[in-house]
């Protein structure tokens, strides 16, 4: 990621799994999408 600034990183995670996404979140731009995800904010995040 670091390497490509341009990359966007789309990161699907469980919601008991949010604390440990938080220190990622801090470090680089991700677009993160919680399970169960809706096909409309799927949709967004590509955009």
């Amino acid at each position: 990621m670091q390497r490509l600034p341009n990359t966007r990183v789309v990161v699907f995670y469980d919601k008991e799994q949010a604390h440990r996404l938080a220190r990622l979140t801090e470090r680089f731009p991700l677009v993160t999408l919680a399970f169960p995800i809706a096909e409309d904010a799927l949709e967004q995040a590509l955009r």
